[in-house]
Parts: C-alpha cells; sequence; structure tokens
C-alpha cells in the first residue's frame, strides 16, 4: 500500500473490515478435556463486520456502542495493534498493521484504563523523554508542552511523579503526552473515565481546539453521552459489531423525533404508591416504549411514540395522581438505547 497522503484526503478509510477471532470450544468432564487435547474444535467470533468509515482532516468522530460491541476492537485496528481478518483499511495512507515509523510517528493514543508514562518519575521527565524518542526540536517541545499544561491547567504538577497525581491529572498528562510530538489523527478510547466535572470540561475544550486551529482527526469512544455531545461533529453507533448508524448528531435525534417524555413529579413530595405505578402501567401497557422506566418514587420518567401522547395524558390525568406533568423530546442517552435495543431485537429476529 503506498504511504502518500494528500493533506485534503481522507485520513482513515475502512472497506468492508471484519475481525474476528478464534476460541477453542470446551467441553465439560475429564473426557472433553482429552477430546479437547486430541481433536480441538474451534469458534469463530466476530468482533466487527463489514466495517466502513471515513474520517476527514479536522473532525471529531465519536464511537458509541453498550460494552462488548467492538469499540476497543476498531481503535485496535485503526491503531496498528491489531490486524484485521479481512477487508480495506488506509489509516493517513499506511496499512497500520505493518507499524511503519513514518506511521507511528503520526499518531496518538491514550487508553483510558492504561498509561504510557512512567510510574515513579515526574510527568516532565515522561515528555523529555517522548521528545526523544520522536526526534521533537526543543524550541517546538518547551512551546508545545507550555501550551498543553496550561490549556490543562498542569503547570504545577507536571515535576510531581505520575503515582501521586490524582486520576484526573493523569489523564490529563496521558493526553499531554499524546499531543506532543504533533500527531494528525489522535485516538481516545475511554479518556474521561472517573474525571471530575472540571477535568472534563478542560479535556472536551482542548480536543475541539486542537481539531479546529491544527486540523487533526480525532476518535473518541465514551460512555459519557457529555463527551459525545460537547465534542463530536458526527457520531458513530456500534452494536454487536456492525454499524447500526453513521451521521451527525442531530440527525440520530431527528431519527427518534416521534417519541416524547412524559415527567411525572408529586406536588406534595410524597411517593408513589405502588398501587398507583401498577395501575398507570397497565393502562399504558400499550402505548409505553420503556416500561421499565416507570419507578415508584416521587417522580415518574414515561416514554411514548408522539402519536399515543395525548392519550397518555389523558389517563395519568383521569387517574388525578396529583403531579406535575412536564413534556420532553429524548435525551441522547434515550435516543441511543432505543437504538442498540433495536439492533439487537433485529439480530435476534433475523
Amino acid at each position: 500500500m503506498s504511504s502518500e497522503f494528500v493533506a485534503s484526503s481522507p485520513l482513515i478509510v475502512t472497506r468492508e473490515l471484519t475481525k474476528e477471532y478464534v476460541t477453542r470450544q470446551t467441553t465439560k468432564g475429564f473426557q472433553g478435556l482429552i477430546q479437547g487435547w486430541i481433536k480441538p474444535k474451534y469458534i469463530n467470533h466476530n468482533a466487527l463486520s463489514n466495517i466502513n468509515l471515513t474520517l476527514d482532516p479536522g473532525e471529531i468522530l465519536g464511537v458509541l456502542g453498550p460494552n462488548g460491541a467492538g469499540k476497543s476492537t476498531l481503535i485496535k485496528l485503526l491503531t496498528g495493534i491489531q490486524t484485521p481478518t479481512s477487508g480495506n483499511l488506509s489509516v493517513l495512507g499506511f496499512k497500520p498493521s505493518e507499524r511503519s515509523r513514518r506511521f507511528l510517528q503520526q499518531i496518538g493514543v491514550v487508553f483510558g484504563h492504561k498509561s504510557s508514562l512512567w510510574w515513579d518519575l515526574p510527568a516532565r521527565m515522561s515528555f523529555e523523554s517522548i521528545a526523544v524518542i520522536y526526534g521533537i526540536d526543543q524550541e517546538i517541545f518547551h512551546q508545545t508542552l507550555k501550551q498543553l499544561t496550561t490549556i490543562l491547567g498542569l503547570t504545577s504538577v507536571i515535576d510531581r511523579p505520575i503515582r501521586v497525581l490524582s486520576l484526573g491529572e493523569r489523564v490529563k498528562c496521558e493526553v499531554a503526552a499524546a499531543l506532543l510530538h504533533g500527531p494528525r489523527l489522535l485516538f481516545l478510547d475511554e479518556p474521561t473515565v472517573g474525571l471530575d466535572i472540571t477535568s472534563r470540561t478542560e479535556l472536551r475544550e482542548l480536543l475541539k481546539a486542537y481539531a479546529a486551529e491544527k486540523g487533526i482527526g480525532i476518535i473518541l469512544t465514551s460512555h459519557d453521552v457529555g463527551d459525545i455531545e460537547a465534542c463530536c461533529d458526527r457520531v458513530v453507533l456500534v452494536n454487536q459489531g456492525a454499524i447500526a448508524f453513521d451521521g451527525k448528531i442531530e440527525s440520530l435525534k431527528k431519527s427518534f423525533s416521534d417519541v416524547l417524555k412524559i415527567h411525572l413529579k408529586t406536588e406534595d413530595e410524597r411517593n408513589f404508591v405502588q398501587s398507583e405505578v401498577d395501575e398507570l402501567q397497565q393502562r399504558l401497557q400499550s402505548v409505553l416504549i420503556f416500561k421499565h422506566e416507570i419507578k415508584s418514587s416521587n417522580a415518574m420518567a414515561i416514554t411514548v411514540r408522539r402519536q399515543h401522547s395525548q392519550e397518555a395524558l389523558k389517563t395519568i390525568i383521569d387517574l388525578n395522581l396529583r403531579a406535575s406533568i412536564e413534556v420532553k423530546n429524548p435525551e441522547l442517552e434515550e435516543v441511543l438505547l432505543h437504538h442498540f435495543r433495536a439492533f439487537r431485537q433485529a439480530l435476534i429476529e433475523n
């Protein structure tokens, strides 16, 4: 594959990208153990199937999906940690699995649960080591380091050992380390896990600024919907190893525009009694989408199809629940939940 890359070209192009894992089938009992040694049987598991994806310069792509959907596998394929089973994959004009020096010099990677910094050394020493490894000019290095530490609020901590830093400080150091060499493509796998609201906000602002000012591409996986809404231009929903949606966040929300959320809250702060919950559940059974969202407390949330909203509201009023009623459009998190459930059900039916 040619390594020539045009600046205006997509940073990432995948066609029918597939990754399969082969595992040995186990059988219970001593006889099964012996049989497994003599004549083992193997099972193919599709982690990703026929993934078609592109990423343009300056674009921040959010990759969403439940645990085990294939998000981390996708990141590992794009960074060359794993090799695809089949399909075509081009990242910055390179074949990632070849792990060429020129390719690795142009990407940055942060795994939220893993550290790339020296645990017992001050963060500054790890940053200086990175400068040597990547051959960064000293003047550019100090200028970039000052900019990153200022934006991320790390100026007062980079001379402390990594082990004494808070989780938020460590994660921000990881992000700074991944950006020091000026990558054209940044991969962030669950970077905000465990971060407080201040740290999350600072990190989101940095990502948006870097994508806009420097034109780097960013792929972000996160279970925090706030990260996606704050940073991403586009989202990809991955479920059961396949892409369920690829497009703008607003388009995703519009695909769920026929749904309304009815919020109920008791006026006197009393709790709803179980009999009220059961009766409301029974009367609305035919129009509810997420039945499990009705809870016995002083607040309820009921999701219904828009065409059934008048029927649902009339039922609630007739029950005289002595509660305030507020009708809202569903949040992005609810939209995602709906898509994942619908996609999983379609797979089961097929």
